[in-house]
């Protein structure tokens, strides 16, 4: 039921999409089930990619709310999972205040820092960091994203380091060459340094990262 919603959806006009889909969607968000409505937030991102502007920051966001602050915990952990692609179908819109929270309190709180929350946590944070990155925009890297970031390059587990690793090149081509040459290439030498399953992706993004750098 939940993956014909998605598929339904593609082909209806907004007023239809609005009167009969999305109601339909938060009934099935409110399912008993907690397989069906982890299903609806797999279903999420592409459902909030057809959504118009308005329906994004009203209906959408208040979804996700509702997702993150599940009874379940399987819920709870498709919404870590999932949060990439759904930050990203809000990409060239005014980034909502709640996602840029949600992402930085993934799994912590005032007394937690990164490098105790759980295994899945931490590497999701890592996976989903481009695709946030990418929708906020360099402004929110220095006092926002980068005390995160940083956090992880250091974080004593090789999965969550290696996520990064390979997904480095990317972050630069975001931010540019100038906080690429103060900000990244210590990471990428420090991960250069790191375990081989790590440093193999540092090194296998270096052509990138150079090119963002202009250096042939």
């Amino acid at each position: 039921m939940v993956t014909r919603v998605i598929r339904i959806s593609k082909v209806l006009g907004e007023q239809i999409f609005l009167g009969v889909i999305i109601p339909v969607f938060r009934k099935l968000s409110q399912d008993p089930i907690w397989s069906v409505r982890k299903a609806c937030v797999e279903i999420l991102p592409e459902i909030s990619k057809i959504a118009s502007e308005e329906i994004k920051q009203s209906q959408i966001i208040q979804l996700f709310d509702k997702f993150s602050k599940d009874n379940s915990k399987w819920v709870k952990m498709a919404t870590f999972q999932y949060f990439g692609p759904f930050i990203f179908s809000f990409d060239n819109l005014d980034p909502n205040p709640l996602l840029l929270d949600y992402f930085l309190s993934m799994g912590r709180d005032a007394t937690t820092t990164i490098a105790q929350v759980d295994n899945d946590t931490a590497f999701h944070c890592a996976y989903n960091f481009p695709a946030v990155l990418k929708t906020l925009g360099p402004k929110y890297w220095q006092n926002k994203l980068k005390p995160m970031h940083d956090q992880m390059v250091t974080d004593m587990r090789w999965k969550v380091r290696r996520s990064l690793a390979f997904s480095i090149h990317e972050c630069a081509e975001i931010l540019g060459p100038d906080i690429t040459e103060t900000d990244l290439l210590p990471v990428i030498f420090h991960f250069l340094q790191d375990i081989v399953d790590v440093a193999e992706g540092a090194l296998e993004n270096l052509p990138q990262i150079l090119k963002v750098l202009k250096i042939d």
